[in-house]
């Protein structure tokens, strides 16, 4: 099982466990965080290696590929639960500081991607 599959099916317990999300729903946000991966793969990147540059040029690449806002914002929804980045934390993070830190960081370019529409 490569690192990518590790952490999807870690993502989907997650989601079934602690979110209690139906089926649908599960298999949408799973569907969205493989988008990242194919990306990831693509450029040689596992999941501890995102940051936050590198999600931007995954955000760009969604416009680029012409889909809708209301997509993109699907996708990045999927991908910020999953919150697959690296914290900037000094000490030891737990699971709950490292989820917060990376939505913080999908805000940021959230609204600036909303400033581009």
């Amino acid at each position: 099982m490569t690192t990518w599959d590790r952490y999807i099916k870690d993502f989907v317990s997650y989601l079934k466990i602690e979110r209690g999300l139906s089926e649908n729903s599960i298999f949408a946000y799973q569907s969205d965080v493989i988008k990242l991966k194919d990306y990831s793969i693509e450029n040689r990147l596992e999941p501890n290696q995102i940051d936050l540059a590198y999600l931007k040029t995954f955000i760009a690449e969604l416009f680029d590929l012409g889909l809708s806002p209301r997509s993109q914002a699907r996708i990045i929804s999927g991908i910020k639960l999953s919150a697959p980045c690296p914290t900037k934390i000094s000490h030891a993070p737990s699971k709950i500081e490292k989820i917060s830190w990376c939505k913080r960081q999908f805000s940021n370019i959230i609204n600036i991607r909303n400033k581009i529409y």
